[in-house]
């Protein structure tokens, strides 16, 4: 029910994108949304480190509440600066919907969640999500097919997705079945699903 609640909610406040930020990698990567310690910004830093030869560009868009000075020393300290874009501030609807649209995948690497709204987002416009297994997250991507999922707090494990499993034509095989996710969780099917349990 949140999950179909946060989609219908996007349906009416993002706009479409235009398309305005060049792609600078085979696989373009997102972080989104305000960065908390929990959301495991430190272990997908860490897992890029560990893919030095796979074709990949990061951006993390979004406030930080705190350690933004320790996130720039980890990644100048594994030598990520020309692999990694930081955009550390709120950012429009409309700014957003150009990350998204860019994004082969949103990175999700959580150590503990109830639920995302950035996932949301993010299976809105279509962008499959690579995320740890924790509870509220497992849930929502179903693994090969609107995602990627690994155990949680393993950069080794997000290594070897970001290696072996993720990719742009990967991504792009998931437009269907992120479509059709897209399409079932709506204000309509959810009352659908209220009134056919009454």
């Amino acid at each position: 029910i949140s999950a179909s609640c946060a989609l219908s909610r996007r349906s009416a406040a993002n706009p479409a994108a235009a398309g305005s930020l060049p792609r600078r990698a085979g696989l373009e990567l997102l972080f989104f949304g305000l960065v908390r310690p929990y959301k495991g910004l430190d272990l997908l830093l860490d897992a890029l480190a560990l893919c030095p030869d796979v074709d990949l560009h990061l951006s993390i868009v979004g406030e930080f509440w705190s350690g933004l000075d320790a996130a720039r020393e980890r990644i100048a300290r594994a030598g990520l600066e020309s692999r990694v874009e930081l955009v550390p501030r709120h950012v429009s609807d409309a700014e957003a919907a150009e990350y998204f649209a860019r994004a082969d995948a949103l990175v999700a690497p959580y150590r503990a969640a109830s639920g995302s709204g950035v996932l949301a987002l993010a299976q809105w416009y279509g962008v499959p999500v690579i995320a740890s297994d924790v509870a509220g997250l497992a849930e929502a991507v179903d693994d090969g097919r609107t995602g990627w999922l690994f155990p949680a707090g393993d950069a080794q494990a997000l290594a070897d997705v970001l290696r072996h499993r993720a990719s742009r034509a990967a991504a792009q095989a998931m437009a269907g079945e992120l479509a059709a996710l897209r399409d079932s969780l709506t204000w309509r099917r959810l009352a659908e699903a209220v009134l056919q349990n009454m």
